[in-house]
């Protein structure tokens, strides 16, 4: 399985809503499970799937981070926070003078 379905899991997760939440735990659990795997395998995978796949945009990011904060309740030990990091947002500066 490539190590990007264990992020597209985390999407999945902050799509369902709350009447799909025994789904979306699933979902939730698969991409803790193969998180856990790459993390030990091959890192570098998942961190340059994590990077592609915030930068597509604030929707993707959105979701993405929805379901990278919710591992901390199934998989604690991976602090997927600190792991899968999401870059600041700096401001734009204004090219008006």
């Amino acid at each position: 399985m490539p190590a990007p379905y264990a992020l597209h899991k985390l999407i999945v997760f902050a799509e369902r809503g709350a009447t799909r939440r025994v789904k979306a735990n699933k979902d939730l659990r698969q991409s803790a499970a193969l998180l856990s795997f790459y993390r030990s395998a091959s890192a570098w995978e998942i961190d340059e799937a994590w990077k592609d796949l915030i930068a597509r945009g604030p929707g993707w990011r959105e979701r993405a981070l929805r379901g990278r904060d919710a591992l901390d309740a199934v998989a604690p030990d991976l602090d997927a926070k600190t792991w899968l990091r999401a870059p600041k947002k700096t401001a734009r500066r204004s090219s008006k003078r």
